[in-house]
């Protein structure tokens, strides 16, 4: 297994040296929850991290994420896009050079991240729907 700080690393040199030739990332096809037509809803920064936290794979293990950039969004709404950790590279037993070779190709095997859309502008709104791949933990906070 890579370790994150790895992944983020060979991200970045890799974006580097080949630019717009690299995709290390799968976008949600629409309507999919976490999509640029149906973001997640949440209530502000702390409401995306709060969401963000309860992510877990399907076999509950955490996911790492981190805030990519804001874009505009449907409706004129301002969305954040957040790359979150596939949690299927964790059992990924390819070699180490087939898992690395996915930061290099536009249609990687599997993708190391995927790009989340949020809408952190609903007041008192926090998302129960899962993204697809994802579960959401019980939110101990309600």
């Amino acid at each position: 297994m890579i370790p994150h700080w790895l992944r983020i690393t060979v991200l970045l040199l890799v974006g580097l040296l080949f630019g717009a030739n690299c995709k290390a990332f799968a976008e949600l096809a629409p309507p999919a929850k976490g999509s640029v037509e149906n973001p997640v809803l949440c209530d502000m920064p702390a409401g995306q991290r709060r969401y963000l936290n309860l992510m877990r794979g399907k076999d509950g293990s955490e996911v790492s994420y981190e805030y990519f950039d804001s874009v505009p969004g449907p409706k004129g709404r301002v969305l954040d896009r957040f790359l979150v950790e596939n949690p299927l590279r964790k059992v990924d037993h390819r070699g180490i050079f087939a898992q690395l070779f996915d930061y290099l190709i536009a249609d990687p095997v599997v993708p190391p991240y995927f790009r989340i859309y949020m809408d952190l502008y609903n007041p008192g709104v926090l998302d129960t729907e899962p993204v697809p791949g994802y579960v959401l933990q019980v939110d101990s906070k309600k």
